[in-house]
């Protein structure tokens, strides 16, 4: 594997522990590349969706698992357009951008766990929502239909369907919030994705170094 002049300086600062966590170079060029178009706008977001779905979710290397999924959040795939000054980026959103393309120009390996799952947190705050909508829609169907005697069938149904809905967001919001709090004690928070401002620093510094 050819190194890059940046990662030669890496292996300088930060030397290769046998054993440690994939580091996959060509993979990370493609997705600094990505990630860089994304958020100047060179690439629409269907297009750099298309790349994470495909390419790089999965990833070996964790860094580039994490930073696509990063990527992918900054975001609505509902529809294609491009990150420009009508759909932009806040600029602390920005700067975790451009410490995420830094990274991947490095030969760091991730030193973070895994993110919290975004997936279930989805899928509950869906449902308590469905339900909330159902028991409105229960309780104007026992008004309409009180005449018939179902008014208690439906009416306490739809009445019950409103403090379950209430339990669920709350439970996945202290869930959530636990689920983050320990992640992001894993390390130093505005340094992510480096593990430290100690990794950040010395990436500066390469950086640096590489300039005339």
């Amino acid at each position: 594997m050819q190194l890059t002049p940046l990662n030669k300086i890496f292996r300088h600062f930060f030397p290769r522990v046998k054993g440690a966590a994939m580091v996959i170079p060509e993979a990370r060029a493609r997705l600094q590349s990505a990630l860089s178009d994304l958020v100047t706008g060179r690439i629409t977001t269907w297009e750099f969706d298309k790349l994470h779905r495909h390419e790089m979710k999965c990833s070996p290397d964790r860094a580039v698992a994490e930073i696509a999924d990063f990527g992918w959040s900054l975001y609505s795939d509902l529809l294609p357009y491009r990150i420009t000054k009508h759909y932009s980026i806040k600029p602390e959103i920005r700067s975790i951008a451009e410490r995420c393309l830094l990274f991947l120009q490095t030969d760091l390996e991730y030193g973070w766990p895994k993110a919290p799952e975004l997936f279930w947190k989805e899928m509950t705050v869906s449902l308590a929502i469905g339900m909330l909508l159902g028991g409105v829609a229960l309780l104007v169907l026992a008004v309409v239909q009180v005449a018939e005697g179902v008014f208690w069938l439906y009416g306490l149904t739809g009445i019950l369907s409103f403090p379950l809905s209430i339990w669920l967001l709350v439970w996945i919001r202290n869930k959530d919030c636990k689920l983050k709090q320990e992640f992001w004690a894993s390390g130093d928070r505005d340094a992510w994705p480096f593990l430290n401002r100690r990794e950040f620093s010395n990436a500066l510094e390469a950086m640096s170094a590489m300039r005339p």
